[in-house]
C-alpha cells in the first residue's frame, strides 16, 4: 500500500511562487522545444534561504552530540525534550529544509532552460540535499509521518520490478509520467523520492535532450514533493506538533518514551545501513539495489548515515550514566561506525573490512534496549537483516514488517 504524501504547511502564494503549476496540482510545462542554450552560458548562482544554508557535502555533516554538562542548560536537563529537539532535531531539519529548496529550484531552472551550468547545479545541490536528508534518517520519530520519510526519500528505484520498468519507459519518453503532487501521490515509494531523482536526470545514459521533456514532467514534482516533505517535518517540530514526550508538556515516564524512540529509530537505521553497507560491498558500481547508482554519491549517502547514527549514539550517552552497561555498548558502537565510516571509499578489500564492522555495529545496537533495562518485546525490527531479507519477492510494500 503507497504511503500517502505529506501535505504542504506553507503559504499558496509561496508554493505558487516556487512550483508554478506544481503547487496548483496543474501539469508542469515541458520545456521548451528550442535548443539548449550553449554550454559555456552559465546559469545565476541561485539563493538559498539563510537559515541553515546547505555548503558542501563535506562540511555539511551534523555535529556529533555532546553528553558534556558544561555545555547545558542549568535549568533544563540534556534528556529533556527541548534540548534534543533544539540542538539536534530541528538544526538538522533545517538543513535538510534549505537543501531541499536550492535542489527544487534548481531542477525547475534545468527543465526550462538546461545547459551545462544548469545541469552541475541539479548536480551540486543534489548531492547536498542527499547528504541532508541522510542525516535526518535517525531522527524519523515523534510522529507517524515523520517514521515514514525515510522511505518517502530514498527507497531505491528497484524497489520493485514495477517501480523499476516504469521509470525506464519514462526515462525513455515510452511512458507519459504523473506531472502534479496530487498524481505523484499514487506512485510507488521507488519513483518519487531522490533516488528516482538521481536517474532522472543525472545517469551518463540519459542526458540527452530528446527525452529531456518526458524526464521533467516526473523530475519537478518529485522535487517539490522532497521539498515539501522537509518543510512538513522542520514545521511539524518546530510547532511541536509531535507524540507528548517530546514536548514541554511531558507524560508521566517522558523520559523513557523518548529514551525508546532514540533506539527504535538507532535500530531501525543501523539494520538499513547494514543492508545497504552489505550490497555496497562487494558491488559499488551501478548497483541497482542500491539508493544511489552513482559510486561517489552512494559513499556520500553512507558516510552521512553513519555519522548521523554517531550524532545519535551521542545523545543516548545522556541517558546512561557513566560506567552503565548501556555507557559501554554505546562506545562498541561508535567505535565499529568510526572505523567502519573510514573504509566505505577504500579498496576492495577495506569495503569488505566495512561490511564486518558495519554488521558488527548492528549486532551491537540490536543489544541496546537489554543495555537500558527494555524488554525486548517493547522493540520492532522491521528490517530485521540483511540476511532474513534478502530472499524477501518483490511486492508493493518492498521490506515490510
Amino acid at each position: 500500500m503507497s504511503l500517502r504524501l505529506l501535505p504542504a504547511l506553507v503559504p499558496v502564494v509561496l508554493l505558487a511562487a516556487m512550483l508554478g503549476s506544481v503547487a496548483q496540482d496543474a501539469a508542469v510545462p515541458p520545456p521548451p522545444a528550442t535548443e539548449a542554450p550553449a554550454a559555456e552560458e552559465e546559469a545565476p548562482r541561485l539563493e538559498v534561504p539563510a537559515a541553515g544554508d546547505p555548503v558542501a557535502p563535506a562540511a555539511n555533516a551534523p555535529a556529533l552530540a555532546t553528553d558534556d554538562p558544561s555545555t547545558a542548560d542549568p535549568e533544563r536537563r540534556p534528556t529533556d525534550a527541548d534540548p534534543i529537539v533544539d540542538e539536534i532535531i530541528l538544526p538538522a531539519a533545517q538543513r535538510f529544509t534549505s537543501a531541499a529548496i536550492a535542489l527544487q529550484n534548481a531542477v525547475i531552472r534545468h527543465c526550462m532552460s538546461p545547459n551545462r551550468a544548469s545541469l552541475e547545479m541539479v548536480g551540486t545541490t543534489f548531492e547536498a540535499a542527499l547528504v541532508a536528508a541522510a542525516a535526518t534518517e535517525p531522527l524519523a520519530f515523534g510522529a507517524e509521518e515523520n517514521r515514514n520519510v525515510p522511505e518517502l526519500i530514498t527507497t531505491e528505484v528497484a524497489n520493485t520490478a514495477f517501480s523499476s520498468s516504469r521509470l525506464q519507459g519514462i526515462m525513455l519518453a515510452r511512458i507519459t509520467p504523473p506531472a502534479t503532487l496530487a498524481a505523484l501521490a499514487g506512485e510507488e515509494l521507488g519513483l518519487i523520492g531522490l533516488p528516482a531523482l538521481e536517474r532522472l536526470l543525472l545517469r551518463p545514459p540519459y542526458a540527452e535532450q530528446e527525452t529531456l521533456a518526458n524526464r521533467c514532467r516526473l523530475a519537478v514534482p518529485i522535487a517539490a514533493n522532497v521539498r515539501t516533505t522537509a518543510l512538513v517535518v522542520e514545521e511539524r517540530w518546530r510547532r511541536r506538533a509531535v507524540d507528548p514526550q517530546w514536548t514541554p508538556d511531558e507524560p508521566e515516564l517522558a523520559d523513557r518514551l523518548r529514551l525508546r524512540d532514540l533506539i527504535q529509530a538507532l535500530i531501525d537505521v543501523s539494520d538499513r545501513l547494514d543492508r545497504d553497507v552489505t550490497q555496497f560491498g562487494p558491488d559499488p558500481l551501478g548497483n541497482e539495489r542500491l539508493p544511489f547508482a552513482d559510486k561517489r554519491r552512494m559513499e556520500m549517502y553512507l558516510a552521512s548515515v553513519s555519522t548521523a547514527l554517531l550524532r545519535e549514539t551521542g545523545v543516548l550517552r545522556r541517558f546512561a550514566p557513566e560506567g552503565s552497561p548501556a555507557r559501554d555498548a554505546l562506545a562498541r558502537v561508535t567505535a565499529a561506525l568510526e572505523q567502519g565510516r573510514e573504509l566505505l571509499d577504500g579498496s576492495d578489500a577495506e569495503r569488505a573490512s566495512a561490511v564486518e564492522l558495519f554488521d558488527r555495529a548492528q549486532q551491537e545496537v540490536a543489544q541496546l534496549p537489554a543495555a537500558f533495562d527494555f524488554a525486548p518485546e517493547a522493540f520492532q525490527r522491521p528490517l530485521a537483516s540483511f540476511e532474513a531479507t534478502a530472499g524477501v519477492p518483490d511486492g508493493p510494500g518492498g521490506f515490510q514488517p
